[in-house]
């Protein structure tokens, strides 16, 4: 804290009492301990610049260069967004590579590799997401965008629902599809104190992934994006008492005038 206010933003005590509130997150390069940052309510606008391969393009070495140039030009933390090829492999190289926090969606590399051992992500398993959320923090990840909002009472109202677009988050559709496939309930839900005991012990950051966040202007506010919030806004105030930092991702395409209103609700 005193790190972060010795950059001329705020005092100590501002940030203090910003941190009580869950108004302001901080974050900083777990691997080599460099560059503290305050995000959050009252600090100044923090830049997140996003890499990551895909099936259609998938140059390791690429994204580490685009890394290193988004660190170089400013970036303030890294979002590694990979779902092909060797993911664990590209992420270690990536968290050595800069002096920035790194963030990474752990079901993306889940159901990558349940791709390449089966064919499809249906057959990725809790104990695979797990071990990659573990994995990750050792290695020296920041923070993790976990999609925790969903459960089946949603899911089957999404499904019979008259949404334009039923679902944008590719995380959130990973989540879901398992889901229906296997009969089963959210993981990352059902086991959520597990995933807080593990996050509190390297003081990781949980980002919550809005599965249900509108993908067009009129799908905005939709009822079932306010009751996964709702959800969301339960397990943010877990995550508060046992000491975890959270930040909640935003609502997605909203007409401009219900932009606050919303984060109101919220």
């Amino acid at each position: 804290m005193e790190a972060v206010a010795n950059k001329k933003e705020v005092p100590v005590k501002f940030i203090q009492k910003g941190i009580s509130k869950g108004r302001i997150l901080l974050i900083w390069d777990k691997k080599n301990q460099f560059h503290p940052i305050g995000i959050g309510q009252g600090l100044k606008i923090k830049i997140n610049a996003n890499i990551g391969t895909s099936c259609h393009y998938f140059d390791h070495e690429l994204e580490i260069i685009k890394a290193k140039e988004a660190e170089k030009w400013g970036a303030d933390t890294l979002m590694d967004l990979s779902t092909f090829g060797d993911i664990k492999k590209n992420r270690v190289k990536l968290i050595e590579s800069v002096n920035v926090p790194v963030r990474i969606v752990p079901v993306y590399q889940a159901a990558s590799e349940a791709i390449s051992r089966s064919g499809t992500h249906l057959s990725m398993s809790e104990e695979d997401l797990f071990t990659i959320i573990m994995e990750s923090i050792e290695e020296g990840c920041s923070m993790l965008t976990v999609h925790c909002g969903l459960n089946k009472k949603i899911l089957r109202k999404l499904i019979k629902s008259k949404r334009i677009i039923k679902m944008i988050s590719k995380g959130g559709g990973i989540i879901a599809s398992w889901m229906k496939a296997n009969d089963s309930g959210n993981p990352l839900y059902s086991t959520f104190e597990d995933l807080l005991d593990i996050v509190r012990k390297k003081d990781v950051i949980l980002s919550f992934g809005a599965s249900l966040r509108s993908g067009c202007v009129s799908d905005g506010e939709n009822i079932l994006a306010m009751e996964e919030l709702a959800i969301i806004g339960g397990l943010v105030k877990k995550a508060r008492k046992a000491g975890v930092q959270v930040k909640v991702e935003g609502p997605g395409h909203l007409a401009v005038n219900k932009i606050k209103p919303f984060i109101r609700k919220g």
